[in-house]
C-alpha cells in the first residue's frame, strides 16, 4: 500500500503509526512512533512545500511535532493502537486533510 494511503487510513482511524524516515541530507534512518496529524503545505516552513505532519511520541528530545517531506519517508506502518485527538490538539486547526475527529476536525 502506498505511504500516503497508509497515512490517510491511520489519520481517519485515529491509529498511531510507526514511521521510518531519512534525516534531511540522507544522513541516517530513524524510526519513530507518531500520531498522524495532517498532510499539506507547512506554515512552519517558508517554502510551503507539502509535508507530512506527525506528533512524535518517542523522540529522545521529547514529544514534538515532526514535519517530513514525502521523499524522506521510507515506510509507514499503521498500528492497532488508537489515539484520542483531544490529547494532541488543543484548538480547532485548519487541516488540509479531511477527517472526522469531532470537535477537532
Amino acid at each position: 500500500m502506498e505511504k500516503y494511503q497508509k497515512f490517510l487510513n491511520a489519520l481517519r482511524a485515529k491509529a498511531i503509526v510507526k514511521v521510518v524516515f531519512e534525516t534531511e541530507g540522507k544522513k541516517r534512518l530513524i524510526q519513530r512512533t507518531c500520531v498522524p496529524l495532517d498532510y499539506g503545505p507547512s506554515a512552519e516552513h517558508k517554502d510551503r512545500t507539502e509535508r507530512y505532519r506527525f506528533y512524535d511520541l518517542d523522540s529522545p528530545a521529547g514529544e514534538h511535532e515532526l514535519y517530513l517531506l514525502p521523499k524522506q519517508i521510507i515506510d509507514i506502518t499503521v498500528t492497532e493502537k488508537i489515539f484520542n485527538p483531544g490529547d494532541y490538539v488543543s484548538d480547532k486547526p485548519k487541516w488540509y486533510t479531511k477527517r472526522d475527529w469531532g470537535p477537532f476536525s
